[in-house]
């Protein structure tokens, strides 16, 4: 195997061993993520439950004023009745208080459906606020698992990133740049094993030129198929 092909494959490992500690770096950052979405939707029902309730309070007292308010013209309608001496007059007032007392039901039974609502808004305020707590506190475990594993992952990327930089510096700048160029357009691979003729990298039977050139080792060889460096394994 040609010693540049060795270079390459070692800084290879290095790029895929890069590469998934970047992937794990994500999984972490979108799982802290993912917890502090549900911790917004949280507050946010939160807010909005609180709002309701209010909202309920102050209609409820609004209903409540105005039922108040009706019940004094009754009383104050009845006793009025005393002094009417026309019958015509005497009916009407009557209708009139029938009317009220009948709004006063409605407006009654309007109070008791806020009721109703805001106990399944503080239902679900309740279990919202608990959700909330359960969610901070994993954030809070999570976070400092996170942080750990991060700091740990920062550090061997670091050393991965070191032992590249001295690998690369001993294979020729060209050569370099084409595995690159390849490693990001091929995210398996850029250098790929040959097996019976065939390139591991996209399965494709190799012409019996380059598979003569792969065996004189006298040059690096691409695949024709993929473009990906290729080598005989020496097992």
């Amino acid at each position: 195997m040609r010693e540049e092909i060795r270079t390459l494959l070692a800084i290879q490992d290095l790029d895929m061993g890069i590469r998934q500690l970047e992937d794990r770096s994500r999984e972490i950052n979108q799982g802290l993520e993912a917890i502090r979405g549900q911790i917004e939707r949280d507050e946010r029902i939160i807010r909005e439950e609180k709002a309701k309730e209010t909202s309920s309070k102050v209609r409820s007292k609004e209903l409540e004023l105005e039922v108040e308010d009706k019940k004094n013209r009754i009383d104050k309608y009845q006793s009025q009745l005393f002094k009417i001496k026309n019958n015509k007059e005497y009916t009407a007032l009557l209708h009139e208080i029938e009317v009220m007392k009948s709004d006063i039901r409605v407006i009654e039974d309007g109070i008791l459906e806020l009721m109703e609502e805001g106990e399944g808004e503080r239902d679900l305020m309740e279990e919202a606020e608990a959700d909330l707590e359960r969610a901070r506190t994993r954030y809070r475990e999570e976070e400092q698992k996170a942080g750990d594993e991060l700091g740990r992952i920062e550090s061997q990327i670091a050393e991965k990133q070191r032992e590249r930089v001295v690998r690369a510096e001993n294979i020729d700048p060209d050569l370099r740049e084409g595995y690159e160029i390849i490693f990001v357009r091929k995210p398996d691979r850029a250098v790929a094993a040959v097996r019976n003729g065939v390139c591991t990298g996209c399965n494709m039977e190799l012409t019996a030129q380059v598979q003569n050139d792969l065996a004189r080792e006298e040059m690096v060889c691409q695949c024709e198929n993929c473009g990906r460096f290729i080598f005989l394994p020496e097992d």
